[in-house]
């Protein structure tokens, strides 16, 4: 499984913070929806595509919470987790006539 950005967050003397917590939280989700996927339609994924970035949007937009850094992490998490689901990325940009870079961006704020 790909590695949540918020286990790099922090360094072994801090806490959890609220941003963490709420961002921790949004990807755990799009984890959890991201293993009942069985052979999903585009639909289907750019659902969980849609559902995790407005959470994650959601985040931002409580704690202005993502620098340019963190937004490259998310969404190479985002990325990473499809892509071990064994989704087919590259397809799914051709065939939604999209970038490959930009699956995320018809509902990203951050």
């Amino acid at each position: 499984m790909a590695t949540r950005p918020t286990e790099k967050w922090l360094d072994s003397s801090e806490e959890p913070d609220a941003r963490w917590n709420a961002t921790d939280d949004a990807l755990r989700q799009f984890e959890r929806d991201l293993r009942w996927l069985d052979s999903p339609s585009d639909e289907e994924v750019f659902g969980l595509i849609q559902s995790v970035v407005e959470a994650l949007n959601d985040v931002n937009g409580d704690y202005n919470a993502f620098d340019a850094y963190n937004r490259v992490e998310l969404c190479d998490f985002i990325d990473a987790s499809l892509a071990e689901a064994g989704i087919d990325l590259d397809g799914l940009a051709e065939r939604s006539g999209v970038a490959r870079a930009a699956l995320t961006d018809e509902w990203r704020d951050w």
